[in-house]
């Protein structure tokens, strides 16, 4: 168990690197109505049709990340390699509400074309998210208080990882206006659907599904009882769907519109785990030890290995909304994002981001974007620019994690970059 705890610590606060969908990271991920040809495949299959080509090449798109939800770029330049007294790591403490948490999410597609009806890619996924328990570092940091019971729980500590490569198929520019002739005769606004389904080969699964411990020191002596189950699993097989709509609801004239979708992604989304299965439960005891007994070895701890035929992780619903109001070179948009609960790979807070774009002599695009800080999840602030044709398009993005650009508060730092061909 100590090594788990050591890994977790040790990325909670060093560094985090991230990989997503490169166009959208100058949006702060408001990107669900703005999203066409390939990486609809990823956000809402139903805007296939708004491809401004024929066809879509896209090549390795990339995104970097570093960040944490506790170390600020300021508060690791007043600590480094300097003696950490109370107040410093009283600031550390303070920068830390209940548990200091890590999440990753890589999604690099490494191949992908699409045109107005349908669209196949493939992309690598790593989700990873982990957590641990401010008294913990309280502990470390601080020492213990003498006859106070210390409880950990899974709640503020845990870790998962999960990685697999997709194969997804798309098909949208589905008008569902033809299928229901009421909507006709009620002159509404074209509406157009998309569905696609993904085929998963499962890399590897980590997954620590049971935690508990109480630490202890008082006239009774130093007591810990520390106990956690992992579970693991390496090569598996599944599958998952996705589903969206998407529909111009005002629709002035070519360049004057308000769009408006709504996506589900994972939906069924399983993977089965058929190759090194195992549960791994570690166990960790300190019992009623007194001062005069630390000169001995005073640590036991246990590993204990069961393997199983096989197991299988669900993927958390996935739900989308959002609207783009475009006027000429100007567009405005609004996004929220939420995963169901129940893996503890994937955050579950509702994600809140914004974003807009101009485009300079209508090929330039200057893009800013801001997501809220909502419970574990922090506020980023995100900038991108590039070149945008009808046949060629091509673009970087900045962002800041946890506070505006170049400050010293934020915690993190995001790059990105893509490149897409049209005939």
């Amino acid at each position: 168990m100590k090594y788990i705890l050591l890994i977790i610590i040790t990325l909670s606060i060093t560094s985090l690197m991230c990989i997503t969908t490169a166009s959208s990271l100058p949006f702060s991920s408001s990107y669900l109505q703005r999203a066409t040809g390939v990486e609809a495949n990823y956000w809402n299959p139903a805007n296939l049709y708004k491809l401004p080509a024929n066809n879509e090449l896209m090549f390795l798109p990339f995104t970097l990340r570093v960040e944490n939800n506790a170390i600020s770029l300021n508060l690791y330049n007043n600590v480094t390699g300097q003696f950490l007294d109370d107040k410093k790591k009283k600031d550390i403490l303070d920068s830390i509400d209940g548990s200091m948490n890590v999440g990753m999410n890589i999604n690099l597609i490494t191949f992908g074309y699409a045109n107005r009806s349908w669209s196949l890619s493939s992309a690598t996924n790593f989700i990873a998210n982990g957590k641990i328990d401010e008294n913990y570092l309280e502990l470390l940091l601080m020492g213990n208080e003498y006859n106070r019971n210390y409880i950990f729980t899974k709640d503020n500590n845990s870790f998962a990882a999960l990685g697999y490569q997709d194969l997804t198929f798309s098909y949208g520019n589905m008008l569902i206006n033809n299928w229901i002739p009421p909507m006709k005769k009620l002159d509404m606004p074209d509406i157009y659907m998309g569905m696609g389904v993904s085929a998963l080969v499962g890399l590897f699964n980590v997954e620590m599904y049971e935690f508990d411990g109480v630490f202890t020191a008082s006239d009774d002596g130093l007591s810990l009882d520390q106990r956690a189950k992992v579970r693991m699993g390496a090569v598996g097989t599944g599958y998952k769907m996705s589903w969206g709509l998407s529909s111009d609801i005002l629709n002035y004239d070519e360049n004057h519109y308000l769009s408006a979708g709504i996506a589900l992604n994972n939906i069924l989304g399983t993977i089965e785990w058929t190759s090194k299965t195992e549960i791994r439960e570690y166990i960790a005891r300190i019992d009623s030890v007194y001062m005069n007994q630390l000169d001995q070895d005073i640590f036991a701890d246990d590993e204990i290995v069961t393997k199983v035929d096989s197991y299988t992780t669900e993927l958390p619903l996935n739900f989308k909304l959002g609207a783009n109001y475009r006027l000429n070179d100007l567009s405005l948009s609004l996004d929220f994002a939420k995963y169901s609960e129940g893996n503890p790979a994937y955050n579950s807070d509702t994600k809140i981001s914004f974003g807009t774009e101009y485009e300079i002599l209508g090929v330039i695009p200057i893009q800013l974007g801001y997501r809220l800080a909502n419970g574990d999840l922090p506020e980023l602030y995100s900038f991108g620019m590039g070149l945008k044709f009808r046949y060629f398009e091509c673009g970087f993005g900045y962002q800041s994690i946890g506070a505006f650009f170049l400050s010293e508060n934020t915690k993190g730092i995001a790059f990105s970059g893509q490149m897409k061909f049209r005939f």
